[in-house]
């Protein structure tokens, strides 16, 4: 889990909940992460860290 909880609430932290959100279409569970203004979609590269930890913190080695 802790490979999860540092890419959610890393800075900037209001991010937090658009990160939540594209974890949860990388693990299926959404079909889009919608976001409100005046918050902006995530970059890819930042999208991309957040599979990565999706990866590790929900694997058993994780």
């Amino acid at each position: 889990m802790y490979p999860l909880v540092r890419a959610f609430y890393a800075d900037p932290v209001l991010d937090m909940h658009n990160r939540m959100k594209e974890a949860l279409v990388i693990l299926g569970q959404l079909d889009e992460a919608h976001v409100r203004p005046p918050l902006m979609k995530l970059s890819t590269p930042e999208i991309d860290q957040i599979r990565v930890a999706c990866h590790a913190g929900l694997s058993p080695d994780g």
